[in-house]
Parts: C-alpha cells; sequence; structure tokens
C-alpha cells in the first residue's frame, strides 16, 4: 500500500470524524491497485483509492441506501480491469466509528456483490482524535470475507521508516491465522524517500498575554530584532499577569495550600509529528496537577470535535492528531473543583500546503 494512499484516505476520513460531534461520520469506498498473480503467493499493491458517496440515511454509520448501492455499483464498473486501465478496484473500505472493530453483515453485502476475485481485500479503519488510526486488512475464507478477525493489523500512518534503505517494509507483523486459504494475500507498504521540509510557522494564543508567532528568520540582524521583541514581549506579559494575579486573589485558585503562580499557563503547544501533529502541554505544571479533568477541542474551519482527557490522560502530557487542514485550533480547558475552569488555546498554521 502506497504512503500516499495512506495520507489521502486520512484526510477524507477525519473529515468525516469530524463532522458529527457524537462519534464522527464515517467513509467508505473502493481500493484501487493490481494483483502481481506471478508472485507466489500473490501480490496486492494498492494504489489509490474512490470515495464512494453516502446519503447517511441510517445515521453517521457507512450504511448504503438504494441510491448509495446504485453509485456503489457504477463506481465499481468504471474500475475493471481492461486494457486502457492499468489500475482497477481491488477491494472495499470504511471508516469505523462505532464500538468493538470489525465488518459487519452489511459490509459483507457490499463485499459479496462487487467484490469476487479471491485476492480482493478490505480495509477497516478506525481513527482517534489524539493519535493515529489503527487499522486492519481483511482477507477472505471459502470465499467469503472474514468479517470477524483479522491476521493484519497496523497503525494507519503513511510515513514509516524503512528497514535497510529502500526496500519494502511489511505494514505489520501478521498474526498467525489457522489455515489461511491458499490465496492470502501479502500485504506490504512501499516505502518513499521525502525531501526535508521546513519547519512549520505556529502561532500561539496566550491567555491573557499578547500573541506570540514562531517563524523562520535570516541574517543576525532580523534575529536579534526577534529577541528583543521576545523579551519585551515577556516582561510585558509577565507585568501583566502579576496585575491580573493581584486583581483576582481573593478568587485564583490554589494548590497544596499556596498560591500558584503559574496556574494560568500549562505551556500548551503544538509541533509536526509525521503526518500529524503532536500537541503537549506540561504536565508537571500546577494546573494539571490540580485538574479533575480535561477537555480537547479540536477545530478545523466550521468542524469541531470534543475528546475528554482523564487526570490520567492529562497527567501524559501529550496527544495524537492526524494533520488534516493548513489551520487547526486546538483548545485545552481545565476544570476543578468549585466549578472553575481554565482553557489555553494553541493554533497550528501550515503555509504552501
Amino acid at each position: 500500500m502506497d504512503h500516499s494512499v495512506i495520507e489521502r484516505i486520512n484526510i477524507e476520513v477525519m473529515r468525516g470524524f469530524g463532522v458529527t460531534r457524537r462519534r464522527g461520520t464515517e467513509t467508505g469506498g473502493l481500493l484501487i491497485g493490481k494483483i502481481d498473480r506471478r508472485a507466489n503467493p500473490p501480490v496486492l499493491h494498492i494504489q489509490d483509492f474512490e470515495v464512494s458517496p453516502c446519503e447517511y440515511a441510517s445515521g453517521p454509520s457507512y450504511v448504503l441506501s438504494a441510491n448509495d448501492w446504485q453509485q456503489f455499483k457504477e463506481a465499481v464498473a468504471r474500475r475493471q480491469p481492461s486494457l486502457e486501465h492499468e489500475l482497477y478496484a481491488v477491494g472495499y473500505f470504511r471508516s469505523h466509528t462505532r464500538d468493538g472493530f470489525a465488518f459487519d453483515e452489511n459490509d459483507a453485502a457490499i463485499f459479496r456483490a462487487f467484490f469476487r476475485d479471491p485476492i480482493d481485500v478490505a480495509l477497516l479503519i478506525k481513527p482517534y482524535a489524539t493519535r493515529a488510526a489503527d487499522a486492519a486488512i481483511f482477507l477472505q475464507d471459502k470465499g467469503a470475507l472474514a468479517t470477524d478477525s483479522s491476521p493484519i493489523k497496523f497503525t494507519f500512518t503513511g510515513r514509516q521508516k524503512a528497514r535497510g534503505g529502500s526496500a519494502p517494509v511489511q505494514a505489520a507483523e501478521p498474526v498467525p491465522a489457522p489455515d489461511p486459504p491458499p490465496s492470502q494475500t501479502e500485504v506490504v507498504v512501499a516505502n518513499k524517500p521525502k525531501m526535508a521540509e521546513k519547519p512549520t510557522p505556529l502561532r500561539y494564543e496566550r491567555p491573557i498575554f499578547a500573541e506570540h508567532i514562531v517563524q523562520e528568520s535570516s541574517g543576525w540582524s532580523r534575529r536579534l530584532a526577534w529577541v528583543a521583541f521576545s523579551l519585551a514581549l515577556l516582561a510585558f506579559g509577565a507585568a501583566c499577569g502579576y496585575e491580573y494575579a493581584g486583581a483576582r486573589s481573593a478568587n485564583s485558585l490554589t494548590f497544596g495550600g499556596r498560591q500558584a503562580a503559574d496556574v494560568y499557563s500549562v505551556q500548551l503547544q503544538v509541533s509536526p509529528s509525521d503526518n500529524s501533529l503532536m500537541v503537549k502541554w506540561n504536565r508537571d505544571s500546577a494546573a494539571i496537577q490540580a485538574a479533575m479533568y480535561g477537555m480537547l477541542t479540536v477545530t478545523e474551519g466550521p468542524n469541531s470535535k470534543e475528546v475528554k482527557l482523564g487526570f490520567a490522560e492529562l497527567r501524559n502530557g501529550t496527544a495524537m492528531y492526524p494533520n488534516i487542514a493548513p489551520e487547526v485550533r486546538f483548545r485545552l480547558e481545565l476544570f476543578f473543583k468549585e466549578n472553575r475552569s481554565f482553557a489555553e488555546t494553541v493554533w497550528f498554521q501550515q503555509t504552501g500546503r
């Protein structure tokens, strides 16, 4: 499976995942590629995909209506093997936002109707708001899709490091399955070298204090100017924070019998990590230590997703989010006793995408 395919499917999956607040809308469609039958066992190359629309008449689950079924049928018809098309439909994929991690009878019916080759496979993807998605390849057993279990499970990320140069790396260590069918497919992830990327500008918002923008600079004069500006900004922020803390001394939070001077900062920040964003905060800050729980809100344009973080997750200090849009907003709100709360926000901005 090509890295670019994983990255682009991730974008479609996360776009649907952020549509509905409760559990996310599922996405599905066709896997496009080709089968090398000269290899033993045959090798399935997944090189593209096509999203098939859904009316979501049954809620956020990817369950095809009669109209959806007709459109899926037409998409499969366009993607049949021929002399004109090197690539064709070789399987089915769907994201999974329900409980558990398996296909159901609706998926089996789609596979049974449109995918007749014994080498065809099905890909299931389970997205998360705070880390990379899980994925599994489901194979066929005696001509029918094995919907209950998968022998190949892996983290659905498109930038895995190669083992030993540019040789392909296996997507996951297959779990031994009893009596695998003779047509068992070998699934590999082709490693593609990538050019070095420039550091991404990050834009931060701090409560009370002014905004701070991290950008690339060139020349000593510009760097010195930024250093001077940053020092002045920190001094101004410290003064504002001191005045604010004094004004709210009667109502401010206390930790361990003492008033915490740093209660208004958990040092929330975001940075690129592979094809995801890593959100970090100071897990040892007084605010994190005193919080009962937190709420991480991820906003991309008009779509917003909330993830509740318990004390153990807050103490972890990090969260992963697949990088979808060029601008993403993260808001971490902490909740304390006596109905008190505190929020800190950070923006991720990526240029040239």
